[in-house]
């Protein structure tokens, strides 16, 4: 008890020690105080506990589920599938790469903690989580998800293979059952990512690309009365907002945040 006892206390210092840091290093850009910087916070948090929760859930069913199935897997197998990767994505939706990239690092760290320090459990969700971020970055359409969610697949494939290379147990039947796990739990990050955006932007305020793209649709209600009573405005809106997108692009500002 008092070994599991200090274990516990080690972990939990080790990943406030962690988001030390990384509040530290990202201290000027989230001008602390401020609204905006307490939704943030209060955002990471919510990840942060969210998917801590989940990681326990599934090492906490791993070995029952190995062991009473008809199935030969192990239980180490099952984490594969554990949707981890989703919290960069989200994070990178809304805050930037950046910033996904160290909740990547730190949620690798904590969910390997989690998995009985398992190196192989950091290197395979910190690799995981750091390129869904990178290839989520750029999302204005609901379709982004659905192709990085069968990139991390088969990205996870990959890794799973390396690290039962660099573990020395290639066995046929363990490494096809980690394949499929692996390859399903990247689909299955595309697609909680995908649903919790809406559900972020509901609850945190935030306005994603995905949305602003929304609201720049010319079919919306408003914009249709527009053309029709006031024809003029209209083109000259449409025309003042091209103007700013690619003044936006120059100077590396976000262009459609700006046309919007």
């Amino acid at each position: 008890g008092q070994r599991i006892a200090l274990s516990s206390l080690g972990a939990a210092l080790i990943l406030i020690c962690l988001l030390v840091s990384a509040y530290r290093v990202h201290y000027e850009t989230l001008a602390w105080g401020t609204q905006a910087a307490v939704r943030n916070m209060v955002f990471i948090a919510a990840v942060f506990c969210t998917f801590f929760i989940v990681s326990e859930l599934t090492a906490s069913l791993a070995r029952p589920l190995a062991q009473n199935t008809a199935f030969a897997f192990q239980a180490t197998s099952i984490y594969y599938i554990t949707p981890v990767a989703a919290a960069p994505m989200l994070v990178c939706i809304f805050l930037g790469l950046e910033a996904a990239l160290t909740i990547a690092g730190i949620l690798a760290v904590g969910v390997a903690i989690i998995f009985q320090g398992s190196l192989a459990a950091f290197i395979f969700f910190f690799v995981n989580g750091s390129l869904a971020a990178y290839w989520i970055r750029h999302c204005r359409e609901r379709k982004v998800f659905l192709k990085a969610s069968v990139q991390l697949g088969l990205l996870n494939v990959v890794l799973v293979s390396a690290l039962a290379v660099y573990s020395g147990r290639v066995s046929a039947a363990t490494l096809m059952w980690e394949w499929a796990f692996g390859f399903f739990g990247g689909i299955g990050t595309g697609i909680i990512a995908s649903g919790l955006v809406p559900l972020a932007e509901i609850v945190f305020g935030y306005t994603s690309d995905i949305k602003m793209l929304e609201l720049a649709n010319l079919d919306q209600p408003l914009m249709r009365q527009l053309m029709i009573e006031a024809p003029g405005t209209y083109h000259h809106s449409v025309i003042v907002g091209s103007l700013v997108e690619a003044a936006a692009s120059e100077i590396g500002a976000n262009p459609l945040l700006a046309k919007v």
